[in-house]
């Protein structure tokens, strides 16, 4: 009988999945966004201070745990808190390409019992973020607002 590690079988789901998003890939519009060479996790946490979002304890490049399925597809990799919550925040995530960011998407939304239900990624693909489960609605559409500009 063949065994399978945890890690192997999340990352072939997110394969599948990604296969399933992406296979007719040539056939979706292209979203205008700012140059991806412009994007990076800075312009975005910026952004969130203009629209009035007060993000603190900014944690560049947050240590992973070697053994975890996440994927490294990023660019930059940055956690956060939400001022209005207390120890609670997100992360948010930058890549090169929508493809490469496209893994980390489908990772956080096979894991959405886990990780909780906002996972956005901007039009333009090459910014994903995961805010916690702690946030309304209506506090989780605020970065999403803001993430529709990327």
């Amino acid at each position: 009988m063949l065994k399978f590690s945890a890690g192997f079988v999340v990352g072939f789901a997110a394969l599948f999945v990604l296969i399933l998003i992406f296979g007719d890939y040539e056939d979706k519009p292209r979203v205008s966004a700012p140059p991806v060479a412009s994007v990076n996790a800075d312009t975005v946490l910026s952004a969130f201070g203009s629209a009035g979002i007060q993000v603190k304890n900014v944690d560049r490049n947050p240590q992973i745990e070697q053994d975890s399925p996440l994927p490294r597809s990023f660019r930059e990799h940055t956690a956060w808190r939400d001022a209005l919550l207390d120890n609670k925040g997100g992360q948010l995530f930058v890549c090169d390409t929508r493809e490469l960011c496209a893994s980390i998407a489908a990772y956080f939304q096979m894991l959405t019992g886990l990780a909780g239900p906002y996972i956005y990624t901007s039009p333009s693909g090459v910014v994903v973020i995961q805010l916690n489960s702690s946030f309304t609605p209506d506090q989780a559409a605020r970065y999403k607002t803001v993430l529709d500009r990327f």
